[in-house]
């Protein structure tokens, strides 16, 4: 996209402000908030990061996931078919260094934040319920962009891969985990049709499980315009 220089870019997820990050832990504990103020909070938020990218500098931005509460948990909230939630095991990572696991035990015990680590369960059919939260994701980010004319070569939105939802939010549904798999791949293709409709590089996060699924069910590789994060 450029003859002239690297085009620079990033992983996708960039820091949430803290008011903001609180609401969606106190929402994610249960407890009652303010919706609106969430929906003007993440808009806002939004806008102030597309803003922050430019002055860095960045050429391809994101939106920097600022409407959901974390890169996968928020799905649940736009898909029919989770509920109830169970112990995420933790990575090798943390087995293989107790002295880091322990350092991170501290550091989530006085932290305000949503853990991936309690996700909900698959416990009925997976569909797409709530493209509305989608269409507005989509549309506070083009307005942000707006504000910018002329000032980034591109843009992208992320999107879970079929693998991490499936594996992080536990089949007890299904007869089998390909079931699974492939209502999650159906349910997700919705949100990467619409980022690719609305003119922005999708991003696909986590490449695992699902990725030959979804160049069969949802579109040719040819008119895929994709990149992945590892």
């Amino acid at each position: 996209m450029s003859g002239s220089r690297i085009l620079t870019s990033h992983a996708g997820s960039l820091p949430r402000p803290a008011p903001l990050v609180d609401l969606y832990a106190r929402r994610a504990r249960g407890e009652e908030i303010d919706e609106a103020e969430l929906a003007n909070s993440a808009e806002a938020a939004t806008h102030w990061v597309v803003e922050q990218q430019r002055q860095s500098g960045i050429d391809i931005p994101s939106d920097g996931e600022q409407v959901r509460e974390a890169f996968f948990l928020y799905v649940q909230r736009r898909m029919k078919g989770f509920g109830g939630s169970w112990a995420r095991p933790g990575g090798s990572e943390l087995k293989n260094y107790p002295e880091f696991a322990e350092a991170r035990r501290r550091s989530m015990a006085v932290s305000t934040a949503v853990s991936n680590f309690a996700p909900p369960m698959a416990t009925g059919p997976i569909e797409y319920a709530d493209q509305t939260a989608n269409a507005e994701e989509l549309r506070i980010f083009k307005d942000a962009l707006s504000r910018h004319e002329g000032a980034f070569a591109d843009a992208f939105m992320t999107a879970p891969s079929p693998g991490i939802v499936a594996m992080a939010m536990k089949n007890q549904y299904y007869d089998t985990f390909e079931e699974y798999l492939t209502a999650v791949t159906d349910a997700l293709s919705i949100e990467y049709r619409a980022a690719i409709d609305a003119g922005f590089i999708l991003q696909e996060l986590c490449r695992n499980l699902g990725d030959g699924l979804i160049r069969r069910r949802f579109v040719s590789a040819q008119s895929l315009r994709c990149r992945q994060r590892i």
